[in-house]
């Protein structure tokens, strides 16, 4: 269980990791597994360490900005490619073979992954690993900063920007295009990035939508009209 874990008594910073390449977040997660005990309370999902390289891939994927439907199409072109057995309740395990019955558990299987295990559990134990983290890091509050993974695996993304945009109302998929179109619709003045008013008129329907509406309640967000 989160709660039984002496975080302060933790040794080693898991929290250094900062590197975007598949094995150190394969070395990240190895590492958590032996801090939070995963084999005992985690056994179906993290606890299992022949699932943690799928886990790591959906991981990357997810903070990368990547889309849900980047991420499903992606997997579906994996398993046709490789032949990769699907596996489905009640039935023989076959080669993925793009039948709608097929293409429908591997998108189970990402929603489920999705769903459970990045935004319910691994979320829950960089949450909680993060808060005790910085309390103990940071006991007076002064500002410390790490990788916060929680905050990564929350917003899906790497980027300070793309989680700054979407703690002020933008949904992830607005603060990506955004981040996409960065010298189209933002600004410096300063040392801060400002959203440009352009975006009212962009081609992107929902950013027209959210920008204008944000603006009403957030100006500051925005460069001066």
């Amino acid at each position: 269980m989160i709660d039984e874990v002496p975080v302060r008594e933790v040794k080693t910073n898991v929290y250094r990791y900062k590197n975007k390449r598949r094995h150190e977040t394969l070395k990240f997660l190895e590492e958590l597994h032996e801090v939070f005990n995963w084999g005992l309370y985690e056994r179906d999902t993290l606890g299992n360490k022949n699932r943690l390289k799928k886990y790591v891939v959906l991981l990357q994927k997810w903070i990368k900005g990547e889309s849900l439907k980047q991420i499903i199409d992606d997997d579906i072109d994996f398993r046709r490619r490789k032949k990769r057995m699907v596996y489905i309740t009640g039935k023989d395990p076959k080669p993925f073979d793009g039948s709608p019955e097929h293409v429908n558990q591997v998108i189970a299987e990402n929603l489920n992954m999705i769903n459970d295990v990045l935004l319910f559990r691994l979320s829950n134990y960089f949450l909680r690993f993060s808060g005790e983290y910085r309390a103990y890091k940071d006991p007076l509050n002064t500002g410390y900063t790490f990788p916060d993974w929680y905050e990564f695996v929350e917003y899906g993304t790497w980027d300070r920007f793309q989680i700054k945009l979407q703690k002020n109302s933008f949904t992830r998929e607005v603060a990506s295009y955004i981040a996409r179109n960065l010298d189209t619709y933002t600004v410096m003045v300063g040392k801060q990035r400002l959203l440009k008013r352009s975006l009212f008129n962009c081609p992107n329907a929902s950013a027209r939508r959210e920008s204008f509406d944000i603006s009403l309640n957030m100006p500051e967000l925005f460069e001066n009209e």
